[in-house]
């Protein structure tokens, strides 16, 4: 995670995090614009993301799941 703004977790305990990439910009410079950000979802207990989705040209500015 990097500079986490978001977070949400779902029915299933899947936790969403909504990423400013500020933070990643700071941290890797060479995989970064500064200009984006990305949403993050981990399974229970995991330390690494199941799957990523970044944004280019924005932040995430609200996060919502669906109930199941």
């Amino acid at each position: 995670m990097y500079d986490p703004d978001l977070l949400t977790v779902d029915g299933e305990g899947t936790l969403y995090v909504g990423n400013d990439d500020y933070g990643v910009a700071l941290d890797r410079p060479d995989v970064s614009s500064g200009d984006g950000g990305s949403v993050c979802a981990y399974a229970p207990k995991a330390k690494k993301p199941l799957r990523c989705v970044a944004q280019q040209y924005s932040f995430p500015y609200a996060l919502a799941v669906k109930p199941r």
